[in-house]
């Protein structure tokens, strides 16, 4: 009697130890790895949200086998404000975050929020992956245990008012802008504008109410927010510049099978090429994008050359605030490498 509870004892305990087990082992053996991944962007921003889908879907279209993305759309698993501290905490393993929400945390980022980038070409090719400025960016990243995994560009930022149309930095001087981060609050005030930090799902209210009398947003997803319903000029000159890059812990990404990450570096590479061409080529900014905005009744207001020399000089304390951030050395090698110096 005492043999058999013995045995079923023993039984008991292997069938447990099994069960804890199991879950681990085909990723052992060099099984699928399985990354949970976030994005706050909302579906109603179709390029930011065609061009995420189109990484998750190389990944999992490629790495069968090898690493698959669960993927979270639209703030389900984080909004934007946690899309960095769930990263760090080990909620999300990998995410797409736009860069104003980091650079409190990660100055070296702003290079890509700057107001340099004279063509989306140049901003690409400048940001590409494993190019001399991203590796820089991530010597300095890696640091604070960040790895940015790919950028795609940058595209430029504009400025959306309600009832005064701008030409010059001087047209701007007290009126409230709403801005999403530090960098953007900077150039505002620089500008001589009152900035308004808040999310892009409060801004329509704020607009409809006066809270602000515009707003500095990109113009491929400013259609997401009903920016024309509210604001009759457009001034198509990039006041600054914004991007959604792929980001993960350092740790992390090096601690993954390099298989799986070979995949991800692969799609990553087709991300950024996909990007160019959405916005160069299936949504271009002169020929679809300005045009929407247009037949809703908005002005698109083309600053002239000397008129875009004045917001070129108005904004180098800008450029000059963002290098005291990095330290003269870091945001000088940078600027080297973005083709500013």
């Amino acid at each position: 009697m005492n043999k058999i509870k013995t045995r079923l004892r023993r039984a008991i305990w292997l069938l447990l130890a099994m069960s804890v087990s199991l879950p681990f082992i085909p990723e052992c053996l060099g099984g699928e790895k399985r990354i949970k991944m976030a994005t706050y962007i909302p579906v109603g921003y179709p390029l930011i949200d065609e061009q995420q889908r189109f990484f998750v879907n190389q990944v999992n279209e490629t790495g069968k086998g090898s690493v698959r993305i669960d993927m979270y759309w639209g703030g389900s698993l984080l909004k934007g404000k946690e899309i960095l501290p769930g990263l760090q905490a080990g909620t999300a393993d990998m995410v797409f975050q736009t860069t104003a929400y980091l650079l409190g945390s990660f100055p070296v980022i702003a290079i890509q929020n700057l107001p340099i980038w004279d063509s989306l070409e140049k901003a690409h090719v400048k940001l590409e992956m494993d190019g001399p400025l991203a590796v820089f960016q991530n010597d300095v990243l890696r640091k604070r245990n960040l790895f940015q995994l790919a950028v795609g560009g940058a595209v430029p930022e504009f400025l959306w008012t309600r009832r005064k149309r701008v030409r010059t930095p001087a047209d701007m001087r007290g009126l409230k802008i709403r801005v999403a981060g530090k960098l953007e609050a900077v150039a505002m005030e620089t500008l001589g504008a009152v900035p308004v930090t808040m999310s892009s799902a409060e801004l329509p209210q704020a607009l409809q109410r006066g809270v602000v009398d515009g707003a500095l947003m990109n113009p491929w997803t400013a259609r997401g927010r009903g920016v024309e319903e509210y604001c009759r000029y457009m001034l198509v000159y990039a006041l600054s510049s914004q991007s959604t890059p792929i980001y993960v812990m350092r740790n992390k990404w090096e601690s993954w099978p390099a298989e799986a990450r070979s995949v991800m570096k692969n799609a990553a590479a087709k991300w950024e090429k996909n990007y160019l061409t959405l916005i160069t080529k299936t949504y271009p900014l002169k020929e679809t994008i300005i045009p929407i905005y247009e037949k809703a009744g908005m002005e698109a207001v083309y600053p002239t050359t000397v008129e875009k020399a004045e917001f070129a000089r108005a904004l180098k304390p800008l450029i000059d605030w963002w290098v005291s951030q990095v330290g003269q050395e870091t945001g000088n090698r940078i600027l080297m490498l973005a083709g500013v110096k």
